[in-house]
């Protein structure tokens, strides 16, 4: 099925949730947070040892690189202490075991953002999202920190960032064929990457509301939590590897060594018929859960809602066409 077109009820509107472009990856979010945090007042020092840990360890992945940094725990501090509280946050190391302290720091963050910041609860990280190892987690705790900087902007509190006034030269050159299909194939990407965050969040509210069982839950949506965390993680990849010199590119190689994490997709997809029946089967408790707009517009028609199911083997499908075109120059970029 189409991407656009409806099962029954015909072409889906252009503006609708399921044609809408994606968002800036966790790749690009932690590139821009970490620019963000150095308009954090004082906080120089923190940048300078995360840069120097990233020289010596050879890390030139800034997920990796910030969420390693934040699970420190008084960076978090820091940023909240930024705010100047009548009583900043700290750790009492006389009371707290040095391998403790992290944590002990990360959960004062949180109480404080609940108790001084007015954040809800449903809104804040879990420990266990910065300490564990899903991106799914971690994705929470940048839109967490960058919530605490948007406050400490309206303050007034953080730093205006140096403009050197040099603008980045415009080279006005045509995209080769080549540049083309990889930019492309970035550009869907993250739109595909943000329709899977838009179906875990439909799962995360329908089990929320209590409108789907567990086993309900589990016959329409199956491993989704594992096949987006591995799409994020295979979306950074990308972009690490699109911002390389084109002569350090190996597009293939990138796919191949992916080979068995694909293999997420194997029961998603093999689940679609369970899925589809079960879906019709709850589909009353579906429709009527939602409580955001966006997630009600997932499940105005059923169309809607499989169009996004699907999604994973199209996407699968694809990339083999993209690898294999080539260029006039005779690329084939799964060898390049």
């Amino acid at each position: 099925m189409a991407d656009t077109a409806g099962l029954n009820g015909g072409p889906v509107a252009e503006d609708n949730i399921i044609n809408r472009r994606g968002n800036e990856g966790i790749y690009q979010s932690c590139v821009n947070l970490k620019k963000r945090l150095a308009e954090v007042p004082d906080f120089e020092p923190y940048l300078q040892e995360m840069e120097e840990e990233d020289r010596v360890q050879g890390t030139a992945d800034p997920v990796a690189s910030l969420w390693n940094f934040l699970r420190r725990g008084y960076p978090l501090l820091a940023i909240y202490n930024a705010s100047l509280p009548n009583e900043p946050l700290e750790v009492d190391t006389t009371k707290v075991p040095e391998a403790r302290r992290p944590k002990a720091a990360t959960f004062k963050f949180l109480q404080a953002a609940i108790q001084e910041l007015a954040f809800p609860q449903q809104d804040c990280f879990l420990i266990t999202d910065l300490y564990g190892e899903n991106t799914i987690g971690f994705t929470k705790v940048i839109k967490m920190v960058n919530r605490v900087l948007d406050i400490l902007e309206m303050q007034g509190q953080l730093n205006k960032p140096s403009d050197t006034g040099i603008a980045a030269p415009a080279t006005g050159r045509k995209l080769t064929k080549r540049e083309h299909i990889l930019k492309e194939l970035l550009e869907t990407e993250r739109d595909y990457v943000h329709h899977l965050q838009n179906l875990q969040a439909l799962k995360k509210e329908l089990e929320d509301t209590g409108a789907l069982t567990g086993d309900a839950s589990h016959q329409i949506f199956l491993n989704l939590n594992n096949l987006l965390d591995f799409a994020q993680r295979f979306l950074i990849r990308l972009e690490q590897h699109y911002a390389l010199p084109e002569e350090r590119q190996n597009w293939g190689d990138l796919f191949t060594a992916q080979e068995d994490a694909f293999r997420q997709y194997e029961p998603f997809i093999a689940n679609q018929l369970r899925c589809d029946q079960t879906c019709q089967k709850e589909w009353e408790k579906i429709r009527s859960a939602p409580r955001s707009l966006d997630l009600q517009q997932m499940v105005a028609q059923q169309a809607t809602l499989n169009g996004f199911f699907v999604k994973p083997f199209q996407r699968l499908t694809k990339y083999p066409l993209m690898l294999s075109v080539r260029t006039p120059q005779h690329y084939n970029l799964s060898k390049c």
